[in-house]
C-alpha cells in the first residue's frame, strides 16, 4: 500500500530546537543549529528507515480562525526573548533550505493551522486507499486516527528529542484513555493548557473519562447535567456548558480546507546530494555526510523485509578491490615525543582514519579518553583502556562499598580527573606479509 506521510512541521522544530536549550549545539561561528540537527537526522532516518512514497512537511500561515473565535487562543504561550528568537528563525530559514534540498514539499493553507492541513490530506488521502501517517506528538492528532492513518510520535527524548512512538487504532486509546472518536468531547471538557482551550473548569481528567464512561459523548453530558451524582462535577457543566461548547470547536481539526490532495507533488524524489553536502558542511554535520549516499534511491517504495535477514544488504557495504584487513597488534603512543612523528606519518598519508574513545555515547558529555589512528599501509587498528583505569574505577567501587570518608572520596574524585586528562594515540601497523 502507498505511504503518505504529513509532517506537523513546527511542531518538529520546536522539539528539536527547545530539547536542548539549555546547551545548544553551535557552529564555530556561533550559529545555532539544534533545531536543524534534529530535523535534519529524523529526515534521514524516516528516508531510510520507512521509504515513503509521498511526503509532505506542513506549517501553519497566518492567524487562524480560532483566533478569530477566541482570542485568547494560544496567548499564555511563553515568548521568546530576542535573542532566541533570532536563534529560532534562523533555524526556520536553515531547515527550509535542507527540505528544499531534499527536495520535500512545504504545504501551507492561510488562515489554517498545520492541524487542519493534515486533517484535510490524511482524510482525502485514506479515501483513495493511502497509508497515512501523521509525524506529531500533539495529542489532538488521536481524534484522526482510523483504518489507513496512524500517528508517528516523535516523543521528547534522544539527542534533540526526536525519538519514535507508532500509534495506530491498536493503541490510540493509551495515552488520552479514550478512543479516537471520543478525543474532542475528551478535550473539550479537560481543556488543553498548551493551546489555552478552557475546558470545563473543575472537571480534571479522572473526572472526563468517568462522565464520558457514563452518558457517551459531550452533548448526553451537558443535556444530562442535573443527573452527574457529583455535586463539583455536576455544577461545573451545568455552570460552564458554553465554554465546553467553544473548546469543542477550538480542539475538533477541521478537514475541508480548501487544499486539493496532488499526489504527485508530494512524491517522495531523491535528494540534492550536492547542495546537502554544501549545506551540511556550512552547519558542521560532518558526520551525517556519508548518510547522503545511502539516499539516492528513496522514493523506490518500501524495501523488502521479507528476506531472511542473512539475505539482506550488509550494514557495511564490500569495497571492490580493496583486499582484507590484516591483524595487527597497535602501538601505544603515550609520549608526548612522538607525537611529532605521528602528526608527520598523517600528514604525508592520502587517507586517515580516525576513532575515538570517550566516557559516553553522548557527545555533549563525553570526556575523551584516546584516539585511534589508521593511515597507509597500515591495515587494522582497535583501541584499549590505558593501564590503570580499570583498577581506578575498582577501588572507586570499593571505597563506596566501604563507606569511605571524606579524604577518600576527595581522592578518588582526583585520580577520575587526573585519568580525564590523559591523551592516547594509538596506531596499528600491519602485520608482516598481511594482505
Amino acid at each position: 500500500m502507498p505511504t503518505l506521510y504529513l509532517v506537523d512541521g513546527y511542531a518538529l522544530i520546536y522539539r528539536a530546537f527547545f530539547a536542548m536549550i539549555a546547551r545548544p549545539l553551535t557552529t564555530r561561528r556561533g550559529e545555532n543549529t539544534s533545531a536543524a540537527w534534529g530535523v535534519t537526522n529524523f529526515l534521514l532516518r524516516l528516508l531510510e528507515r520507512r521509504r515513503p512514497d509521498y511526503l509532505a512537511w506542513v506549517h501553519d500561515v497566518g492567524e487562524s480562525f480560532r483566533h478569530r473565535t477566541y482570542p485568547e487562543y494560544k496567548a499564555t504561550r511563553e515568548k521568546l526573548n530576542a535573542e532566541l528568537q533570532q536563534d529560532f528563525d534562523r533555524s526556520v530559514e536553515r531547515i527550509e533550505q535542507i527540505l528544499d534540498a531534499f527536495r520535500v514539499s512545504v504545504v501551507g493553507v492561510e488562515g489554517f493551522e498545520a492541524d487542519d492541513v493534515i486533517g484535510t490530506l490524511a482524510t482525502a488521502a485514506s479515501a483513495r486507499g493511502l497509508q497515512v501517517v501523521i509525524v506529531s506528538g500533539d495529542k489532538d492528532f488521536y481524534q484522526l486516527i482510523a483504518p489507513g492513518i496512524a500517528l508517528l510520535n516523535p516523543g521528547r527524548g534522544g539527542p534533540a528529542a526526536v525519538e519514535e512512538h507508532w500509534v495506530d487504532q491498536a493503541n490510540a486509546g493509551e495515552r488520552l484513555g479514550v478512543p479516537p472518536e471520543r478525543v474532542v468531547d475528551y478535550l473539550a471538557l479537560v481543556g488543553d493548557t498548551s493551546d489555552n482551550v478552557p475546558g470545563v473548569k473543575g472537571v480534571g481528567e479522572k473526572t472526563a473519562l468517568e462522565l464520558l464512561k457514563t452518558f457517551g459523548d459531550l452533548d448526553a453530558i451537558l443535556a444530562g447535567a442535573a443527573r452527574i451524582p457529583g455535586k463539583r462535577a455536576r455544577e461545573a457543566v451545568q455552570q460552564h456548558a458554553e465554554l465546553a461548547r467553544l473548546s469543542r470547536d477550538l480542539v475538533t481539526i477541521r478537514r475541508d480546507v480548501p487544499l486539493p490532495l496532488d499526489l504527485e507533488a508530494l512524491r517522495v524524489r531523491p535528494p540534492d546530494v550536492a547542495r546537502l553536502t554544501e549545506l551540511f558542511t556550512e552547519l558542521e554535520f560532518r558526520s551525517l555526510i556519508p548518510k547522503l549516499e545511502g539516499l539516492q534511491e528513496v522514493g523506490a517504495g518500501t524495501p523488502d523485509t521479507s528476506a531472511p535477514a542473512a539475505q539482506r544488504a550488509p550494514a557495511v557495504a564490500e569495497v571492490s578491490g580493496v583486499p582484507a584487513l590484516a591483524s595487527a597488534e597497535p602501538t601505544i603512543v603515550d609520549d608526548p615525543a612522538l607525537l611529532a612523528t605521528v602528526v608527520a606519518e598523517c600528514r604525508r598519508a592520502s587517507l586517515v582514519a580516525l576513532d575515538t574513545e570517550t566516557t559516553s555515547l553522548d557527545p555533549l558529555r563525553a570526556d575523551l579518553v584516546g584516539m585511534s589512528l589508521l593511515v597507509p599501509p597500515i591495515r587494522a587498528c582497535r583501541t584499549r583502556r590505558r593501564a590503570g583505569r580499570r583498577d581506578r574505577a575498582a577501588e572507586s567501587a570499593a571505597a563506596h562499598e566501604r563507606g569511605a570518608g571524606p579524604a577518600a572520596r576527595a581522592a578518588e574524585r582526583s585520580s577520575r580527573a587526573q585519568g580525564r586528562t590523559q591523551r592516547e594515540v594509538r596506531l596499528a601497523r600491519a602485520a608482516p606479509g598481511g594482505s
